[in-house]
């Protein structure tokens, strides 16, 4: 087993994940709270998606738990950060 970490040599680390969440174009946009959010969100779709990679059958990441039994709200959020 590989752990995915912040200094992985052989691909993308979580880092990466971070800076590229800081720099999505959907959140440049925003400002405050949201701008916030919106890039947390985005990091945390990159990390389940470098699980995704790494681990194999199927990798469930929550970007929010507060929405775990809201389907249709938690689809409409994934979609913004295709």
């Amino acid at each position: 087993m590989r752990c995915v970490g912040w200094h992985d040599d052989e691909g993308p680390s979580a880092q990466n994940a971070i800076v590229s969440a800081m720099n999505f174009d959907k959140c440049r946009s925003l400002s405050g709270v949201e701008k916030a959010q919106c890039q947390l969100n985005k990091a945390m779709v990159n990390v389940g998606a470098m699980f995704a990679k790494e681990v194999q059958g199927r990798v469930c990441t929550d970007v929010d738990a507060r929405l775990a039994n809201d389907t249709g709200t938690m689809m409409m959020l994934c979609r913004n950060f295709r």
